[in-house]
């Protein structure tokens, strides 16, 4: 089937919205979502982070890595500076998630993989840290996401999740030891 101006748009549009509604379910707590948004096998690299190794996690040691990070905060927030907009039933997307899906010729198919980036910030907030009680931090993010159009919950899934830190602020313990900040 040959890839339309209209297959395009509609794949950036549900590549944005999979990004975005992954950080609104994590600072929600919708872990349901998040897991819906997930591959079944996700290789996470938070090296520049927090150090260690590049994991690759199946089923609930996906969600469980991931909850690692807020589970003993009070707060968290993660703002990213692209938003879909809906304004008299018209879509804009003004966009700082670069995605790398390349514009259709009409003898192509469908790309099955792409690649995201986008900036975030975050903030961490323990009410009780005896060495501040917020950390913020900002940086980008890299995601690989796998067209899956028999999954029901989202026609992208994320495969490939990067974390790169550009500055932190504040305590920040609280990211990597939140319990004895």
């Amino acid at each position: 089937m040959p890839y339309t101006q209209t297959n395009f748009a509609v794949d950036y549009a549900n590549i944005t919205d999979t990004i975005n509604r992954l950080w609104f379910a994590v600072d929600v707590g919708d872990w349901v979502t998040v897991t819906a948004l997930f591959a079944e096998e996700v290789v996470f690299d938070y090296t520049a982070v927090i150090g260690g190794e590049v994991q690759t996690l199946k089923g609930d040691a996906r969600i469980t890595f991931f909850q690692g990070f807020g589970k003993n905060l009070d707060k968290f927030h993660h703002a990213i500076s692209a938003l879909s907009q809906r304004a008299q039933n018209l879509l804009f997307v003004p966009n700082t998630i670069v995605i790398d899906l390349p514009q259709p010729p009409e003898d192509k198919s469908q790309p099955a993989e792409i690649a995201a980036r986008f900036n975030s910030n975050i903030a961490y907030v323990q009410e009780s840290a005896k060495n501040g009680s917020v950390m913020n931090a900002g940086g980008f993010y890299e995601f690989k996401l796998t067209y899956t159009p028999d999954t029901p919950s989202s026609l992208w899934n994320i495969i490939f999740f990067k974390a790169q830190t550009s500055w932190f602020k504040g305590n920040s313990k609280l990211l990597l030891d939140s319990k004895n900040a």
